[in-house]
C-alpha cells in the first residue's frame, strides 16, 4: 500500500482521458476490475517497473432507488485535501457524502471542485440541518450552487434520533425537492435512536434512504432495524463503521481491525454502501481493499480481539447498567471521561467533565470497594492486575485511572466568557449547555467531527432572546491556539476578508466568528425576519468578548512565511497535508496556481527521515537545490512537486505544471523560513 499511487508515470490528464467506464451490474454484489499502477513500496527489489495490479470494486444496489454504488463510499466531512477525493473518483468509488454544515459549507465547495467532470458518474449526497421547510429548501439551493450541480442524488435531513424531530413541513420540503428535480431521492441521517426511528421511516413510506451509524459492535436491535429497512426496499448507508477505533490512536486499534471492521459492514447483506472518513491517500488505499475480498474467519478473530481491547473504553451508551454502582457513580460517564483522557489524550477534557459531576460523586473512590457492583450485559468478566474483578465494566480500573486527572490543576472554563449582558437588549433564555467529544454530535450533528479533528476539548453554548429573535453564542476550547485558529480558518467564508478580532475573525449580517488564544467563538442570530441586518450589534459583541478572552492575538507565525503574491487562502491542516500521511499537522497556502505547505517536525533528524520516506514514494524524483536538502518530481494528483527540509521544517510546493516550477517557488518559500 505504501504510496503506490505515486509510482505511475501516467499523467492525471492521460488517466482521465482514457475514458474508463465502470461496469454497472445487477442488484447483488459483484466485482469489477479497474487497472491502476499499484507497485510494491520503493526500496523493495521488485518495485522498479513491476506490473500493474488490478483494484477490485464491489457494487450493490441502493434499495429501490436502483442506484449502483461501490460498497465502500467516501465520507468527505473531514477531508482537507481535494486531491484525495479526486483520486477516489478516478479509482472508481461511486458514492460521495457531504453536508451543508460541514466546515461551514467549505466542504461542499471542495467536493464540487474535486469531483469536477466526474460529478454525473457518481452518486452524490448532502444533508440539511435546517428545521423548517423554507430553511431546508434555501439550504438545498446553496448546496447545489456550492457543489456545482443541478441536483443531488440523495438529500438527507441530518442527525435525527426520534420521529418527534421530523415535522410535516420538513417532509413537504423533501417531496418538493424531488418534484423540482433538485433531489432524486431523500432520506434521514441518524446517530442514535435507530430502533425507533427506522421502523417509523419504513412505515411513513416517503423516505428512500437511511444513513445510519452501524458497525460490528452494534446492538441486535439496531441490526434488526437495519434489516427491516433493507427488506422494505429502503437503501441503507452505514457510517461510524470503525466502532471507536480511530487511525490516529493506536491504543484503540488492533492490527488489521479497521480494515476488518469495514469489511464486516460492506459484507453485511442489508448495507449497500459505507461512508468512512478519509483524509489521506493511504487511508483511501486501505479502505479500497475492503472490496477486494470477503470477510474471513481471521477477520472475525481480529474483530473479537479488537472489541475485547476497547471494552473498558468503548461504551455503547445503552443505559443497561444505570443504577448498578453502589456508590452512585454514573458508569457510562466515568468510562467516557476515561476515554477522553486515556484513549484520546484529552486529559484536560477528562478532568473538566469529571469535575462537573456532583460533589458526592467526585468524592467517591472505587479503590475503597472490595468488589465492583457494576454489571454490563455486553461485556464478560475482566481481570485486574491485582486479582479478580467481578464488575464486568472494570469500573474500579477506570475510576482509579482518573485519579491523576482529578488531582491535576484546573483549567479555564469557557463559560467565564459567556454573558447575554454583553449584548444590550438580549436576555438569557435557558441555562448554559455543555458539550464534549462524547455529546457534541447531539448539537452539531455530523459536523462534530470537524471540531474533533482540530483538537476539540469542550464547548459552552448560551442562548439569548430578544422578542422573537434568538442569539446563540458558542465558545469552543481547543487544545492550543493554533488549533483554534485552524478551526476558525476552516469554517470562515473564504470570499470575505479576515478582520483583526483576536487572532482573526469575521462579522456578517447574521453571524460572527473569531479565534483568540485556545478559544474559537461562533455567534449566530436566528431572526424572525431573516432580512434584518445585525452586523453592528454582532461587531460590538465580538469586540467585548475578544477583550474578555485571554490568550494569543496573533495568527500562527508560519502563515506569514508564505509568499503573499496571488495567495487565495492559508490554513492549518490538522493531519495528512497534501493527502500524505507522512506530512502530519501543518500549514497549507493555496494560490491561483499551486499550493505551498510548511510542517514542523520534532528535530532535524526526524524531518530528514520523513523527507527520505517521501522521496521513496515518488517515481523519478531528482535532487533539488532548496534548503538543507530537497527533491523534485512530477506526480499524479500532485503534478509538479518539490519538497525540501530546512532544519526542523519541511516545506514545498505542489500542483504546478512542472517539477522545475515547483522547485523555483520552493526556493522563495525556504528563504522566508527562519
Amino acid at each position: 500500500m505504501g504510496g503506490s499511487f505515486m509510482k505511475s508515470k501516467t499523467s492525471r490528464r492521460d488517466f482521465l482521458s482514457a475514458g474508463l467506464i465502470l461496469p454497472v451490474v445487477g442488484a447483488g454484489s459483484s466485482l469489477g476490475l479497474l487497472n491502476l499502477s499499484a507497485q510494491t513500496p520503493a526500496g523493495n527489489a521488485a518495485s522498479a517497473g513491476s506490473a500493474a495490479s488490478p483494484v477490485k470494486l464491489s457494487y450493490k444496489t441502493l434499495g429501490k432507488t436502483g442506484l449502483k454504488v461501490t460498497t465502500v463510499g467516501f465520507g468527505c466531512m473531514i477531508t482537507s485535501d481535494a486531491s484525495v477525493i479526486t483520486r477516489a473518483a478516478d479509482l472508481g468509488i461511486t458514492y460521495f457524502d457531504t453536508a451543508r454544515g460541514y466546515q461551514h459549507g467549505n466542504n461542499e465547495r471542495m467536493v464540487g471542485a474535486a469531483l469536477g467532470s466526474k460529478r454525473k458518474q457518481v452518486v452524490l449526497s448532502t444533508k440539511t440541518e435546517a428545521r423548517d421547510k423554507a430553511g431546508m429548501l434555501a439550504q438545498l439551493d446553496t448546496s447545489l450552487s456550492e457543489l456545482k450541480t443541478d441536483f443531488v442524488d440523495i438529500w438527507y435531513i441530518h442527525g435525527k434520533s426520534s420521529p418527534d424531530e421530523i415535522h410535516d413541513d420538513m417532509i413537504e420540503a423533501l417531496q418538493l425537492a424531488k418534484q423540482q428535480g433538485k433531489a432524486r431521492f431523500v432520506g434521514i441521517s441518524t446517530h442514535s435512536g435507530q430502533p425507533q426511528l427506522i421502523p417509523w421511516m419504513v412505515q411513513k413510506g416517503v423516505f428512500d434512504v437511511v444513513l445510519s451509524k452501524f458497525n460490528f459492535s452494534s446492538d441486535p436491535d439496531l441490526e434488526q432495524a437495519i434489516d427491516a429497512a433493507a427488506k422494505a426496499g429502503m437503501g441503507v448507508v452505514a457510517m461510524k463503521v470503525m466502532a471507536g477505533g480511530p487511525r490516529s490512536n493506536q491504543k484503540l486499534t488492533q492490527p488489521g481491525a479497521l480494515l476488518a471492521a469495514l469489511k464486516w459492514v460492506t459484507n453485511h447483506p442489508s448495507v449497500a454502501t459505507t461512508v468512512p472518513s478519509m483524509t489521506d491517500m493511504d487511508q483511501l488505499d486501505e479502505n479500497v481493499k475492503a472490496m477486494a475480498s470477503p470477510l474471513t474467519a481471521d477477520d472475525h478473530k481480529v474483530l473479537a480481539a479488537h472489541l475485547e481491547s476497547i471494552r473498558p473504553l468503548y461504551c455503547r451508551m445503552c443505559g443497561k447498567c444505570d443504577g448498578d454502582c453502589a456508590k452512585g457513580l454514573p458508569v457510562a460517564d466515568v468510562l467516557r471521561f476515561l476515554n477522553y483522557a486515556d484513549g484520546y489524550g484529552q486529559f484536560a477534557l477528562g478532568r473538566e467533565r469529571f469535575l462537573e459531576l456532583t460533589s458526592e460523586q467526585t468524592a467517591v473512590r472505587c479503590g475503597d470497594c472490595v468488589e465492583c457492583t457494576v454489571k454490563c450485559p455486553l461485556r464478560r468478566a475482566c481481570v485486574e492486575a491485582d486479582g479478580a474483578c467481578t464488575g464486568v465494566v472494570c469500573m474500579r480500573v477506570a475510576h482509579l485511572a482518573l485519579v491523576p486527572i482529578l488531582l491535576a490543576a484546573g483549567v479555564a472554563r469557557a463559560q467565564d466568557y459567556l454573558s447575554c449582558q454583553l449584548a444590550p437588549g438580549w436576555t438569557q433564555s435557558e441555562p448554559v449547555h455543555s458539550y464534549t467529544a462524547g455529546n457534541l454530535y447531539d448539537y452539531k450533528d455530523g459536523g462534530a467531527e470537524g471540531y474533533l479533528i482540530y483538537g476539540f476539548a469542550g464547548m459552552k453554548s448560551l442562548n439569548c432572546k430578544s422578542g422573537d429573535n434568538t442569539l446563540t453564542i458558542d465558545v469552543s476550547e481547543m487544545n492550543d491556539a493554533d488549533a483554534a485558529y485552524g478551526l476558525f480558518a476552516t469554517n470562515r467564508d473564504p470570499r470575505l476578508p479576515i478582520a483583526k478580532i483576536g487572532m482573526g475573525g469575521q462579522v456578517q449580517p447574521q453571524s460572527a466568528s473569531f479565534a483568540k488564544g485556545k478559544y474559537y467563538v461562533e455567534i449566530v442570530v436566528n431572526a424572525a425576519d431573516p432580512n434584518l441586518i445585525h452586523t453592528a450589534e454582532l461587531q460590538a459583541l465580538v469586540d467585548k468578548m475578544a477583550h474578555r478572552i485571554e490568550g494569543r492575538e496573533t495568527a500562527p507565525e508560519a502563515l506569514a512565511w508564505f509568499p503573499q503574491e496571488d495567495l487565495t487562502s492559508s490554513n492549518l491542516v490538522p493531519e495528512s497535508v497534501l493527502g500524505l500521511k507522512q506530512l502530519k499537522r501543518g500549514y497549507v497556502a493555496k494560490y491561483k496556481q499551486g499550493q505551498a505547505f510548511i510542517v514542523l517536525e520534532e528535530s532535524p533528524e526526524s524531518a530528514a527521515a520523513v523527507l527520505k520516506d517521501l522521496r521513496a514514494r515518488f517515481d523519478g524524483a531528482t535532487d533539488a537545490k532548496v534548503g538543507d536538502e530537497a527533491f523534485q518530481a512530477k506526480a499524479q494528483y500532485l503534478d509538479g512537486i518539490c519538497i525540501f527540509r530546512k532544519g526542523r521544517y519541511l516545506g514545498g510546493y505542489a500542483n504546478l505544471p512542472t517539477a522545475q516550477e515547483a522547485a523555483t517557488q520552493a526556493v522563495k518559500l525556504a528563504a522566508r523560513i527562519p
